[in-house]
């Protein structure tokens, strides 16, 4: 046998040629069968005080709802079809070999996304010769044209144009712009430079962005990006949401049959929750007109309560006398919230509004609000947060896992005290405020170093409260508004959030003409519901293979979520697709037609969550209104009533005034009918509530003289 010192040198030749070939084989075969997204952490390699950029690049994953796999080793990395650079790539994070490697990945086929290239050395792979910085830049404008399959669903305005950056005092963000060099370029800022680059290499492919993730992810979500927002609420700013979905386009392109968790439950297109935030004593004489239509139309609501159970100089002490109108919330179904106890306006400040500690009472809690200065003593977030969810829960014998701030205001202390006080989720963000309509998990201290914490921030997204306010005249064309950007979240499978305050009846016409324009194929459910949907989904893990024209899809779970469903792209072009549970047993799901192309797979029995509360009740369908229009009388029916007594009462638009009120005691079941003489009463719109034991229904009559 000779030893390795004698072997000649075309021998040697021979097999390092030999085991090039087999590496090279080795690569491509693992590229082939792989389906996976591998997510490289570079946090270590870049030596990052903190793991924000790899958690931005996890939250784009998780909402896109693709396989990925996580890993620190680019070996590892090099045997996935796609590498997604976790996101910063700088001239030290690979030395010479990691980069030749990565190179010949991408010859051989490989597809890498990244962003902020710095390493020059890298620059070719990219198709650029030089980057340049800059801390001014704002904008991301796409070049929808360029790539059309990359910009699928991308089409509106506020899309394929991003503000990235807004202008108050001191915000900074960097940008890197690309000089190309055989790229084409996707996106520009807003000074012509390219802020997005493609470049196909060998059988490969790179797409690198200028700027760093981060910024467009966790940057947005804790407020720190100069409010780039272009108005606080009510209008479409998607944001993070278009580099989810550039980013999932990517992926679907590359990897044939691509595999994905639907962001609705079920086969719903989108999720749309209802939510009412009862804050003031008027609250109470009105809010029971919003529960009576919600209950009418089969909606569960979730209604945010102040526990103002003292004058605290800004609000009153309301709270005490709100049970009997809480109760009949919880019996018609809708779910509660926490809404804080106080409700002050400088919430958001946080030198005075410390931690502080818990177990506080309200014996023990009384923030002051002082008119003059305009400013709160005695408060702490603990206080809002804990005070509050234990009234609600002792009192009402309820769970509260849902919260929002006064005023949505958002301090640095905020997550970390829902999370030790036992929330599960939070909506005190404006969803345009944080350009995202998808959630995502609250950051401590709002800073890029803290502490991701176990509450799920669901933003809301559209709401009563205005600039011009929204009033009994302007109401239809504020509702045109909710349904303009409602449609433009159902278009992403993105969720919709809507805050009514329940203290105008004009507003239940507001909120009954908003359901009439959802999209059909929308599901309305409570904000509980939705978050705990949402959170079976991040944990669900699944990977899938493709044999003979054969999908299986695998499910790290014997007992998977009947909500969850999974979006799959030219299912039809496959012989045959497979579901089976982590013990192997096969799972049978519905399939329906989705958007451009793809399938949805279904739980072939899904959960029903738009319950109608109590079965007994009578609802608003069982009530007519002849004529309505009226001009002098108008008869209020209802058929197949049981016996007892019956309350009509007429209230003002606003709610506030009774018009009139008249009683009937029904001896005999059957109709019953009440009569009002509208001869005397101006013209207008009226509201009207049936009352009696097991019996509630509330309408509107339309008076024209």
């Amino acid at each position: 046998m000779q030893s390795k010192s004698t072997i000649p040198a075309f021998s040697k030749f021979k097999i390092f040629f030999i085991i090039c070939c087999s590496a090279l084989l080795f690569c491509q075969q693992s590229i082939a069968q792989q389906r996976k997204v591998a997510l490289l952490d570079l946090s270590t390699r870049n030596a990052e005080a903190n793991t924000s950029r790899f958690r931005s690049s996890q939250w784009l994953l998780n909402t896109a709802g693709v396989e990925y796999a996580t890993t620190t080793s680019l070996t590892t990395a090099l045997t996935y079809p796609v590498i997604f650079f976790s996101p910063v790539v700088k001239s030290t994070t690979f030395n010479s070999a990691e980069r030749t490697s990565i190179t010949n990945y991408v010859n051989n086929g490989g597809v890498i996304i990244c962003s902020s290239m710095q390493a020059s050395t890298l620059f070719s792979l990219c198709g650029v010769s030089a980057v340049q910085s800059s801390d001014t830049r704002k904008y991301f404008n796409s070049n929808t044209a360029s790539l059309p399959w990359l910009f699928e669903r991308i089409s509106e305005t506020a899309e394929t144009s991003i503000r990235f950056l807004g202008t108050s005092s001191g915000a900074l963000c960097t940008s890197r712009s690309y000089t190309l060099n055989g790229g084409t370029s996707l996106a520009q800022y807003e000074d012509g430079k390219s802020a997005f680059v493609y470049k196909a290499t060998g059988q490969g492919h790179v797409y690198t962005f200028g700027i760093d993730l981060r910024d467009v992810v966790l940057r947005f979500q804790i407020d720190d990006d100069g409010n780039a927002q272009e108005v606080y609420s009510n209008s479409f700013e998607p944001g993070s949401d278009v580099f989810m979905m550039l980013v999932q386009n990517i992926i679907r392109h590359h990897i044939p049959n691509t595999v994905r968790l639907h962001t609705s439950p079920n086969c719903s297109s989108s999720s749309i929750m209802i939510t009412h935030d009862y804050d003031s004593k008027t609250c109470q004489d009105t809010s029971r007109f919003f529960v009576d239509l919600e209950y009418a139309r089969g909606v569960r609501a979730t209604y945010n309560i102040t526990t103002s159970y003292y004058s605290n100089g800004l609000i009153s002490g309301f709270y005490t006398t709100s049970y009997p109108a809480i109760q009949y919330i919880l019996s018609h179904g809708h779910i509660l919230g926490s809404h804080s106890v106080s409700h002050l306006s400088d919430f958001e400040t946080d030198s005075r509004w410390p931690l502080g500690v818990q177990g506080l009472t309200p014996s023990t809690y009384h923030p002051l609000w002082s008119t003059s200065t305009r400013t709160t003593t005695g408060g702490s977030t603990y206080g809002e947060v804990e005070v509050s969810k234990n009234l609600l829960e002792t009192d009402h014998g309820v769970v509260i896992k849902t919260y929002r701030t006064g005023e949505l205001l958002y301090n640095k202390s905020l997550a970390y005290a829902l999370a030790q006080t036992g929330y599960k989720f939070n909506s005190s963000w404006s969803a345009n405020d944080v350009l995202t309509n998808f959630p995502f998990y609250a950051v401590d201290g709002k800073k890029y170093s803290g502490a991701q914490q176990p509450v799920l921030e669901i933003p809301m997204t559209i709401s009563d409260v205005w600039s011009p306010s929204i009033s009994s005249t302007n109401y239809p064309e504020k509702v045109a508004v909710w349904a303009s950007v409602t449609r433009k979240n159902d278009a992403n499978n993105a969720p919709t959030v809507l805050l009514i305050h329940p203290n105008r009846q004009f507003k239940v016409i507001a909120e009954e003409m908003y359901l009439d324009s959802l999209p059909e194929s929308a599901l309305i459910l409570p904000m509980d519901e939705f978050g705990e949907f949402w959170q079976e989904r991040d944990t669900l893990d699944f990977y899938t293979t493709l044999a003979n024209n054969v999908l299986s899809v695998y499910l790290n779970t014997n007992e998977p979520d009947e909500r969850l469903s999974l979006i799959i792209d030219n299912a039809e072009q496959l012989a045959d697709i497979n579901f089976y549970k982590q013990n192997g047993e096969q799972l049978f799901y519905q399939s329906s037609e989705w958007t451009n192309g793809a399938t949805i797979f279904c739980s072939p029995d899904p959960q029903q969550f738009q319950t109608t509360g109590i079965s007994e009740q009578q609802t608003l369908s069982d009530v007519k209104v002849f004529p309505n229009p009226a001009n002098s009388s108008v008869y209020i029916n209802m058929d197949q009533v049981q016996t007892g007594a019956y309350t009509l009462t007429v209230y003002d638009v606003l709610g506030q005034s009774i018009i009139h009120t008249k009683q009937i005691q029904l001896t005999a079941a059957g109709r019953l009918s009440f009569e009002w003489n509208v001869e005397q009463v101006n013209t207008g719109c009226y509201f009207f509530s049936i009352q009696s034991e097991g019996v509630s229904a509330n309408g509107k009559v339309m008076v024209v003289h």
